[in-house]
């Protein structure tokens, strides 16, 4: 488990357990942008992310719940945009893999309105679920409809 932060761990990444190639993101109240960027730049080195193949399909799911406000330490959107090219064979999604958010549908649509993400209104709330349980559902249904 990868964790950044204070011994609260505003930031916690880890490969699922139960859902094969599957990284769960916690965020957590007093998490920062650069806490953040610290994170995806560790991930993108992590000997399990190196294990499975570039091709492989690799989804995550972002957990929000306990994310209050969005941090006002003011890093977001350039270094997020840097981050997008370093290493980018292993980026998480990546192989047709997507994102599931867990949490506020209001609160993740102004997260990903200040990441810059593309994703449309309507897939964010198709894709938002209450629990991690439920984002897991959905995965296990999208991967079989995906490989039809």
């Amino acid at each position: 488990m990868l964790t950044i932060g204070d011994t609260i761990m505003t930031l916690e990444y880890y490969f699922d357990t139960e859902l094969e190639n599957t990284l769960i993101g916690t965020f957590k109240q007093g998490w920062t942008w650069e806490d953040y960027m610290d994170i995806i730049n560790r991930l993108v080195n992590d000997p399990t992310n190196h294990t499975i193949p570039t091709e492989s399909r690799v989804d995550q799911i972002l957990d929000f719940r306990k994310a209050v406000k969005l941090p006002d330490d003011g890093v977001g959107m350039i270094r997020i945009e840097q981050s997008r090219y370093v290493n980018k064979d292993k980026n998480i999604p990546r192989g047709g893999g997507i994102t599931i958010f867990v949490g506020n549908p209001l609160w993740i649509a102004s997260f990903l309105r200040t990441v810059g993400s593309k994703i449309k209104q309507g897939t964010v709330k198709e894709r938002t679920f209450q629990t991690i349980e439920k984002a897991r559902d959905y995965l296990i249904q999208h991967r079989a409809h995906s490989s039809d």
